[in-house]
């Protein structure tokens, strides 16, 4: 009897519904096979199988959902939701917004450059839009992430649960975004206000007391690390085929630090700055090319032992984004005692012979020149030269072809060259060479 209920009450979902619902559903086959002279790395697989599900509910209502199966050969079972979440959108609200929207479960929060925060987060969002601004509020907790999903790493504590086989999530965090868009405030110029912060919830059994004696070391504990974070951003068009890019954050927080003249663990304020600029230029007669040119610059500490509470001396200056970016091939240090400037070339080589796949094919030429901000420690410390004080860290040269002969079929070859500065007084040993790393992705929907 329960059976037939059931299946009566699912043959109702499908035979009745009411007005403006609809649902879809589809998914995406993933392969990346890669190679590198890295023996860390070698030859590398990573297949991955995701399945997404949406739909309109009516009255404004509406939900998403995407999951993933990934196989790769250090973790053969790794499976972890990406989206999932109601969202409501109603417009022409008497005496306020002409559009409120709300946004419920797992999502992506982000803020305007990316470069400060972009992680999924399980939460919400309040979106007010009126005619000539955007006012958005997000609030969300980490702590349910999959451990092999999440790129926040702030503190001792985090770096030992990735290490940890027995931990399967990442790190326990409140994280809140306040941001203000002004779309238009001069003709084809955007401007952005961001105000984000971090919280470490991590229960006081897993955290080293302030003022607890330090000798010897503990390794098995960390402190806490909380930051907040000020910025601004404008952007947009200087003539018609030129466009810009600038913004700007400040951060302040406290991180547990180990002073050289004191045998306790105190805490020190942070105090850093991370800014960058982009210019790009678009030329359709030139095949579609593109020419951009940009630079990132984030504070260091050349007091520091490690990125990661190793102050030693007054405040840190180490500028550290919530979350970590990786736009390049190979060398992807973590933001904070970075300073990098490159130059990119895209060009659709067969265009001129008209529409079809040979319109469809994508060559990116990218550029990139990596130094410190000082001489202290940046997170990638692979055989690194202790007595340097270079702040050149080496070159990458990336060349990448994206082709997408159909809607449901897409290819990418990537291959990457990075030379690190390791000269007789370079930054890294001599150890370190001449790195090549080769990917091939291919990705079908369904």
């Amino acid at each position: 009897m329960k059976k037939v209920f059931m299946l009566s009450l699912l043959l109702c979902m499908f035979v009745y519904t009411p007005a403006g619902f609809s649902i879809d559903f589809g998914g995406y086959l993933d392969n990346t096979t890669l190679f590198s002279t890295n023996k860390n790395t070698g030859f590398y697989q990573i297949d991955r199988l995701s399945l997404w599900l949406s739909g309109n509910l009516g009255k404004g209502w509406s939900f998403s959902a995407l999951g993933h199966y990934t196989f790769e050969m250090d973790y053969p079972v790794l499976f972890d939701i990406d989206k999932l979440f109601l969202a409501g959108k109603w417009p022409l609200i008497e005496n306020g917004p002409s559009l409120f929207s709300v946004t419920m479960g797992r999502f992506r929060f982000s803020e305007f450059s990316n470069f400060v925060l972009d992680h999924p987060a399980d939460g919400f969002r309040l979106d007010f839009s009126y005619p000539s601004s955007v006012l958005t509020f997000e609030l969300g907790y980490t702590g349910l992430i999959a451990k092999n999903s999440t790129t926040i790493t702030l503190s001792k504590a985090d770096t030992n649960d990735q290490d940890d086989p027995d931990v399967l999530f990442g790190t326990p965090r409140l994280i809140g975004l306040l941001q203000y868009h002004l779309p238009e405030v001069m003709k084809g110029q955007d401007l952005y206000f961001s105000a984000l912060f971090q919280k470490d919830l991590r229960s006081e059994d897993q955290i080293i007391e302030e003022e607890e004696i330090k000798e010897p070391l503990n390794e098995n504990k960390g402190g806490y690390y909380d930051s907040l974070y000020g910025g601004a951003g404008l952007s947009g068009s200087l003539i018609p085929s030129l466009f810009y890019n600038v913004f700007s954050y400040f951060q302040t927080g406290r991180t547990l630090s180990s002073f050289k003249d004191d045998n306790l663990y105190q805490y020190a304020p942070v105090i850093g700055y991370l800014g960058g600029m982009e210019l790009q230029y678009y030329s359709t007669e030139l095949l579609y090319s593109t020419f951009g040119l940009s630079f990132i610059y984030s504070t260091g500490d050349e007091d520091s032992s490690s990125c990661i509470e190793g102050n030693m001396e007054g405040p840190s200056f180490l500028f550290t984004p919530i979350s970590q970016t990786e736009e390049h091939v190979i060398f992807n240090p973590k933001l904070g005692n970075i300073f990098y400037i490159r130059g990119k070339y895209t060009i659709k080589p067969l265009s001129m012979l008209g529409k079809g796949i040979t319109d469809k094919i994508l060559v990116i030429l990218d550029g990139i020149v990596f130094f410190r901000s000082t001489t202290g420690p940046i997170t990638d410390q692979d055989k690194l030269n202790p007595d340097s004080e270079s702040l050149y860290l080496g070159s990458e040269i990336d060349f990448i072809i994206n082709i997408r002969p159909f809607s449901d079929l897409g290819m990418r070859l990537s291959t990457g060259y990075f030379i690190p500065d390791n000269g007789p007084d370079g930054f890294y040993l001599n150890s370190r060479a001449f790195e090549f790393l080769g990917k091939f992705e291919l990705s079908f929907s369904f």
